[in-house]
C-alpha cells in the first residue's frame, strides 16, 4: 500500500478548501455581485456543524493507516477505500447536480 496517495488526498482536501474560500471572496469582490450588508455576517450556530464535516471528511485520512492495519485481510482494503468514497460522493457529490 502507497502511504503517499493519503498524503496526497488530505493535501487536496486542503487546496480544495482554500480555492473555495478564494473563490467566494472573489465573487463578492468582483463581477458585480458584492457582498450585501444584510443578515448576519457568520452564522455562529452552524460553526461547530461545519468544523466537524471539514474536520471529518478533510482530516479522517490519518485513519486510514490504523484501519489497514487492523484489518484480517489487507486485500479488501482498496475495496473498502472504494466504497467509502462512493458513499460518500453519493452522499455530498449528487445533490449538488
Amino acid at each position: 500500500m502507497n502511504y503517499s496517495d493519503i498524503g496526497d488526498n488530505a493535501a487536496s482536501g486542503v487546496m480544495a478548501t482554500l480555492l473555495v474560500f478564494l473563490s467566494v471572496g472573489l465573487v463578492g469582490a468582483t463581477d458585480g455581485t458584492g457582498f450585501h450588508l444584510t443578515g448576519k455576517v457568520v452564522n455562529w450556530s452552524g460553526m461547530p456543524f461545519t468544523i466537524g464535516i471539514y474536520g471529518f471528511f478533510y482530516s479522517g485520512h490519518s485513519v486510514f493507516p490504523n484501519i489497514y492495519q487492523s484489518m484480517s485481510d489487507h486485500s479488501k482494503f482498496p475495496v473498502a477505500l472504494f466504497i467509502w468514497y462512493a458513499w460518500l460522493y453519493s452522499c455530498f457529490g449528487l445533490p449538488c447536480y
